[in-house]
């Protein structure tokens, strides 16, 4: 998730803490006037607003240390041909903080572990210390059908994207492609690059905004502010548009239900991880706007950038909506035929 994003909101709900807390304190005179369900929830969402304003100033203070360190230790060991310190550094920063327009690269597995390093220490420190719970209360912890619903998800992520494709080839959009091509070790930073990604902002978003909002406000309204927020925060991807920014929305809709079905986190994280490998790995499009060289096919699209989604990929696209359409029928179809999950007895002997 892109740094900008992450203190823009972190700015904006320390902004919204400040200004709740003016009015829904429940020490102040007012509220003690209020009804006590009145003061309760005035209160809950004072605590939640808090709780994701420490969370995304944490984020991003971490984001940044990593982005910093990470930097400083390619261009000292790793440093680009012919390229001094500051030239090497500058470029690294670039690449670190998921600035870069163009291909992906192996700077990008380096983003990503930056990332997911930041992600997942603000998560637990917010957890712990915010909320007084274990992040793996957020839905990371193992359940009986958790493997079923792993597959379930894999499975799902390549047929929305076949769906894209064979669609695009049928309006003629898909003028023709290049391979099968095989590149194991880019292929294997593609998926590691992925799998960080994937996990990271499903703690996040499905796990922890989502959650948080869910203390204070309407179970509805906590999935649409979490997926709106998401789907705002790829505006700064290359080549986004509003359209691009309204898919992701909706498919933050589909993994937010994805969640809501299982009960756990696992699903939508093998969901989002198997979308973004078959949409960039196995069919070669651009992955919210980033393009994979040496992907397996390699299509060359032409067609109006409304339903293609140009060079931000079928996410910026129109088209794009019958593959969530897809994906949201199966995961209904899934939910009607897998196991709910039942947690183990927690053993309270000491």
């Amino acid at each position: 998730m892109n740094p900008i994003i992450i203190l823009v909101a972190g700015v904006a709900l320390v902004l919204g803490w400040l200004s709740f807390d003016r009015v829904y304190n429940p020490t102040k005179a007012a509220s003690l006037k209020l009804e006590p369900t009145v003061r309760e929830t005035r209160t809950e969402r004072l605590l939640a607003v808090r709780a994701l304003a420490f969370f995304f100033i944490l984020n991003f203070m971490l984001t940044a240390v990593g982005v910093l360190v990470g930097a400083l230790i390619v261009a000292l060991v790793a440093p680009p041909k012919n390229a001094n310190f500051v030239v090497a550094y500058g470029q690294a920063l670039i690449q670190a903080g998921g600035a870069a327009d163009g291909p992906l690269n192996p700077m990008a597995l380096g983003g990503a572990i930056i990332g997911f390093g930041a992600a997942i220490g603000a998560v637990f420190i917010s957890q712990k210390y915010i909320r007084g719970e274990s992040i793996l209360d957020l839905g990371l912890r193992y359940y009986k059908v958790a493997p079923l619903d792993m597959i379930a998800g894999l499975l799902f992520g390549p047929i929305a994207f076949a769906i894209v494709f064979v669609t695009e080839r049928s309006a003629g959009y898909v003028v023709g492609t290049r391979g099968p091509t095989f590149d194991a070790g880019q292929i294997i930073i593609y998926l590691l690059t992925f799998l960080l990604v994937a996990v990271s902002e499903e703690i996040v978003v499905r796990g922890y905004i989502l959650r948080t909002l869910n203390t204070a406000w309407d179970g509805a309204i906590a999935i649409v502010a979490s997926s709106v927020f998401w789907g705002l925060a790829h505006l700064l991807n290359p080549h986004s548009s509003p359209i691009a920014a309204l898919d992701i929305t909706v498919a933050g809709l589909v993994f937010a239900y994805a969640y809501v079905i299982s009960g756990r986190l696992w699903l939508p994280i093998a969901l989002h991880f198997a979308w973004n490998f078959a949409e960039g790995v196995i069919f070669g499009f651009p992955v919210s706007g980033y393009l994979l060289p040496n992907a397996i096919f390699q299509p060359y699209v032409e067609g109006p950038n409304a339903v293609t989604g140009d060079g931000f990929g079928p996410e910026g696209g129109v088209i794009m909506m019958l593959a969530l359409a897809v994906v949201g029928g199966l995961l209904f179809g899934w939910s009607k035929v897998r196991q709910a999950p039942v947690p183990k007895p927690q053993n309270t002997d000491k």
